[in-house]
């Protein structure tokens, strides 16, 4: 019979290998310290590892409704802004000096020697295409100063197995999921909202289908009497699994009713 102890030790080994198994090869290895089931913003994550939990544990998934953008039946991405648990932007000169880069375009093409997903350029170009047609300094932007924000991502993070340039693409690679995972088009076009150029909506027809095909609350923006963008807030447990907020953290910004215009350069 073996001995308890002995019995102990691969109890905990076989308990470690499953767990590793649960995360994606392109995710943060969590550090064998990290507690389980810790959510960010909650009183379990105080004085928690920031590669455990992030620093900046209210993250805003902001989808954006522009005419010229991506294809006809789908939204793209604005960005994945890490907030303080109090809503409050984390500043605009980004969190590490030391990571900003100006060649986003050529760290997430699939030619890069160490880039582990294909598919991520394309999606890029698809689904998070900047109105002025420069996505290199969109993107650039967007890692400087929110990315480098994301404490997980740090490098230190990734333990023995970091790649350069791996948080980078692991930061890009996590909101692009996010948007394929809370489709606004198909939730509100579940509902009968559809892009028009007659039809009036409200704020609350847009929030309720949300809601209702999600389960996410959302703060409705608009420019000029049309949406704009949609942003949805998420704490984050075990450093990848993103938890939809209880509460949408700012105000909507549309008049009583606004169009929801089609696509007039669709993909």
């Amino acid at each position: 019979m073996l001995n308890k102890s002995f019995a102990i030790t691969i109890l905990a080994l076989a308990l470690a290998l499953a767990l590793d198994a649960s995360f994606p090869s392109d995710s943060p290895a969590q550090p064998e310290t990290c507690p389980l089931g810790v959510i960010s913003c909650s009183t379990r994550s105080a004085g928690v590892d920031s590669c455990c939990s992030p620093t900046y544990g209210l993250l805003v998934l902001t989808q954006q409704w522009h005419t010229e953008l991506g294809p006809s039946d789908e939204f793209t991405l604005h960005g994945l802004w890490p907030d303080t648990c109090s809503g409050q932007q984390t500043g605009n000169s980004g969190c590490d000096s030391s990571r900003l880069y100006t060649n986003i375009t050529e760290i997430v093409k699939p030619d890069n020697g160490n880039n582990n997903n294909p598919l991520l350029f394309q999606d890029m170009n698809t689904y998070w295409s900047s109105y002025t047609g420069n996505n290199n300094k969109f993107w650039s932007h967007e890692w400087n100063k929110h990315g480098t924000c994301v404490t997980t991502l740090n490098p230190r993070c990734y333990g023995s197995s970091y790649i350069k340039y791996k948080d980078v693409r692991d930061y890009f690679s996590t909101a692009l999921r996010l948007r394929n995972k809370y489709n606004l088009y198909e939730a509100l076009s579940d509902k009968g909202i559809e892009p028009s150029e007659d039809t009036k909506y409200t704020a609350a027809e847009f929030k309720s289908a949300i809601k209702e095909g999600l389960g996410i609350e959302v703060a409705v923006k608009c420019k000029s009497g049309a949406l704009s963008e949609i942003w949805a807030w998420f704490n984050v447990r075990d450093t990848i699994v993103y938890v939809p907020s209880k509460d949408a953290l700012v105000s909507d910004s549309c008049p009583s009713t606004f169009i929801y215009p089609p696509k007039d350069n669709a993909e």
